[in-house]
Parts: C-alpha cells; structure tokens; sequence
C-alpha cells in the first residue's frame, strides 16, 4: 500500500539531500542490499565458519548499505560477518530506526526498496517494498520494477570494488579495523559520485560544454584508428589525469578526494554510520 511521500520534508538529520526519484517508486527514499568483504582465512575453526560466505564461497565481513536514488550510501553496518543472513543485518543494524521520522506525534517510516531476502521486515517497516517470491504475471511485472529501481545498489558496490581493491581482493591487515577502513572506502566513493555519477542521465554540478564535445569528437584515439573518442565524462578539467604518453583524457579515480575538508568528513561518518559493537557480531 502506497504512503504519503513525506520525504521531501521529513527527512533524518542524517540522510543526505537528493534532488533525484527512482523511476518506478518515487515514494521510497533508498535501497538496501549487502554484499561481502572478503578477507584471509581465519585461524581459529569457530571463526572461520562464522565467517564463511557460501553463497560467494569465500570469508569475509559483510557490508550492508541504504542508498539514495544518485547511489549514495546514507545508511551503512559493518558489524556482522558473512554467515549472517541479510534480513537479520536489517533487523540488528537499526536502519529501519534510521528511516523513521516524526511527523507530529506519529513515526512515518519513509519507503524502502529491498529484494526477497528481506521479506518479513514489513512486520516494523510497513513502507518497504519487497520483490515476492511467484510466477504471476503481476508479481513479475511489480518484481521487474523493483529490480529496475535496485540496480542502483549493485553499481554502487561495482564502484566500491572497483576504486578499492581491498573490497573486491581482500584484505590482509588487522581484521579489528576493516569496519573503519570499509567506512573510510565508501564514505570517500560518496564524493567520487558528486563528480562522475553512477548514471549518465544523472545531473552534475559540471556539464559538458559544447566545445569540450567538439574536441573530444575531433581527437583521434591514440592506436591511429581515426574514429572519434567516446564523449568526456562530467568533471572538472583539473580532475583529470594528463600525461605525455596518454593524450586522451582519463578520468581520476581519486577525484575530488584532495579536499581536505570533505576528507574530514570520515570522522563523522565513523560515528553516525557506525551501528557496530566491535569487532563482529555473530
């Protein structure tokens, strides 16, 4: 059942603006997925089968992530490890608390988008729509569209591992701070989509000029093939990598991350993104 859309004013004081709707359910404000991070095999048995993934058949924390229709991570646990099954991540994370706003003296819970691994969360999330196990014509049309909005979520873990090897390898430090460093990784990744989005069709604050689109139709690419390069991705000139051997422009993986003062953003994700009790909960 459809809700008001109260999003638009009553909104945590956590969760970032966005401008952008999903296309098919406007009135929900997220999706939630998890995906696993993975990490050496531990030494101690108990650990070891706490931590298996069998699904990805490896070991490693798992990361479970709200993001806004921009793919955004506003919402994020760290706490749990890879044998955990998602809906229990859920109900233990407090992102449904995260997506509660008052409005008056009601709770609204603003809508979410989440696949059939969290059925049964509508117990106390009554606003979250959830793709439904069956072979319906209904069912898979409404399944199709969930699924259309929620690709946002899987682009933005493509990003994630993408940018870092640590979550897409594994990581082979101090198991007590890959919480912080997984933090710390996506946290960054949230200014890295401000300057190159997730979706072409998303808006920016740099669009291309219609000089730029020239220059870059004019360039040949650099194996003398002669056909045109494909067009410059939104950003700034001065995020780019330039160098004598390489005249086509790359687009910096590290883009917009020399600011320091959106660096010190990390202290205050590691508190307010932080719903852990160190170092897993199993």
């Amino acid at each position: 059942q459809d809700v008001p859309n109260f999003h638009a004013e009553f909104i945590p004081k956590q969760y970032s603006p966005c401008d952008k709707e999903f296309d098919n359910f406007p009135t929900c404000v997220a999706a939630v997925d998890s995906s696993t991070i993975p990490f050496t095999v531990p030494l101690d048995l108990a650990e070891r089968k706490s931590s298996w993934d069998a699904k990805n058949h490896c070991n490693g924390m798992k990361v479970q992530v709200l993001v806004n229709p921009l793919g955004q991570v506003i919402h994020m646990n760290t706490s749990f490890l890879a044998s955990v099954h998602d809906k229990k991540v859920f109900d233990l994370s407090g992102a449904s608390d995260f997506l509660h706003v008052q409005r008056g003296v009601e709770s609204v819970a603003l809508g979410l988008l989440a696949d059939r691994g969290y059925i049964g969360i509508q117990k106390y999330h009554p606003t979250a729509v959830i793709m439904q196990r069956g072979d319906d014509e209904e069912v898979t049309k409404r399944n199709n569209a969930i699924a259309h909005d929620r690709q946002i979520v899987e682009r933005r873990f493509a990003r994630d591992k993408s940018n870092w090897s640590v979550l897409a390898i594994g990581y082979r430090g101090e198991k007590g701070n890959l919480p912080l460093i997984v933090q710390g990784l996506f946290a960054l990744d949230n200014y890295h989509i401000d300057s190159t989005p997730l979706s072409e069709k998303d808006n920016c604050d740099f669009p291309c000029t219609p000089k730029d689109e020239k220059e870059a139709a004019a360039t040949p690419e650099p194996n003398g093939s002669g056909s045109p390069m494909p067009k410059p991705r939104c950003v700034p000139k001065d995020l780019y990598l330039q160098t004598p051997e390489t005249p086509m422009k790359i687009p910096s993986p590290l883009a917009g991350y020399e600011k320091i003062d959106k660096i010190l953003e990390l202290v205050y994700l590691s508190r307010v993104l932080r719903h852990c009790a160190p170092p897993y909960t199993t």
